[in-house]
């Protein structure tokens, strides 16, 4: 099964008791607009005033984890099976994943590691458990260093660090921009300039090392985003315009064939296909303008709008939270706010 459509993966016990009181509902409107990001609804919110420790292990992603052997009983003996091993988490007594024999555990004592001597710099704002912490994430913000791309508009850098113990991902560094009136997702997560990947335990602590250039480059960078979005905001969008950033960036969808309703016979993916969704990102698109002449900007923040809040939409909230704050980092929610990025930059030259 795709790992991201797996059901009931969120670590309940740590979750936001109180997201069901988020405004998860509420519809997309102009400028008064202030929306939850997925992180909410999945993760816990954290007061940086905290100590590091204590929110480890309070968010439950200290979870002290144990690679053992795994058995099997034959005819009344025990067998070891000699391929795989079981990592188990310690404080619930519960087995994490099975691996391969050849998988070499990070533990998340190396994203505080990582964070810790980093504080001065960094302000820890969620931390997210998945699976009985099967994957963690711990977002943090970039210390004094918003920036806005007119007044009332900024963006913030975050890092998010990530770690997993079923080989889903390797221990790693990405850098994530949000706007903060909507918490859309900017669209750099995954660019590879803007992510440090750990793939081997004995390698790690040289990494980390260059931890701190690697904040500095992140905190000076911003500014370059900030100067392409305001390349953005003065550029004039025509209708045309907004339809062919929206084709390039969902192309994915036009791929492969389906099943035509009325002649029952499989043909090729076309616009009418996908229409509904073009007439949502249109919805956002006009809302983002408001009275105003629209502008590439508008166009890129009605796609970020949908991907970050609105694909993947289910009947249970917070796993429609889960799939798109999964694919925003490694999945198709983040290829297509980055290739809408990249054309709407494109449209500006």
């Amino acid at each position: 099964m795709n790992n991201l459509n797996q059901l009931n993966l969120i670590d309940s016990s740590f979750t936001n008791p109180n997201f069901e009181n988020l405004r998860i509902d509420q519809p997309y409107k102009s400028k008064d607009y202030r929306v939850v990001g997925n992180e909410d609804l999945i993760g816990t919110k954290v007061n940086s005033s905290e100590n590091i420790e204590d929110i480890f292990w309070n968010t439950g992603i200290t979870n002290n984890p144990e690679v053992l052997p795994i058995f099997t009983n034959y005819n009344d003996q025990k067998i070891e099976c000699p391929n795989n091993k079981a990592i188990l988490n310690t404080r619930t007594g519960k087995t994490i994943s099975v691996v391969s024999n050849s998988y070499e555990m990070v533990k998340n004592d190396m994203i505080l590691k990582a964070i810790e001597p980093n504080l001065n710099f960094l302000d820890i704002e969620h931390v997210i458990s998945m699976n009985n912490t099967a994957r963690c994430f711990v977002i943090c913000a970039i210390k004094n260093n918003d920036q806005e791309v007119s007044k009332g508009d900024a963006i913030r850098r975050r890092l998010i660090f990530v770690n997993s113990f079923d080989g889903s991902y390797s221990f790693k560094v990405i850098q994530s921009d949000v706007r903060l009136w909507c918490f859309n997702q900017m669209g750099s997560i995954q660019n590879t300039k803007n992510k440090m990947v750990f793939k081997h335990q004995k390698g790690i602590n040289n990494y980390l090392k260059n931890l701190g250039e690697f904040i500095s480059y992140q905190r000076d960078d911003l500014s370059n985003s900030i100067e392409e979005f305001k390349e953005m905001k003065n550029t004039k969008c025509s209708s045309e315009m907004l339809k062919e950033l929206f084709l390039y960036s969902f192309e994915d969808k036009l791929k492969g064939q389906i099943t035509d309703k009325e002649t029952k016979e499989k043909r090729n993916k076309k616009f009418s296909d996908i229409e509904n969704e073009f007439l949502k990102i249109k919805e956002f698109y006009n809302i983002e303008s408001g009275s105003n002449e629209p502008n590439l900007y508008n166009a890129f923040n009605a796609i970020t709008q949908y991907e970050t809040h609105e694909e993947s939409s289910r009947i249970d909230k917070t796993e429609s939270a889960r799939i798109r704050f999964e694919s925003l980092i490694r999945g198709r929610n983040g290829e297509r706010i980055l290739k809408a990025r990249q054309k709407a930059l494109s449209l500006t030259r």
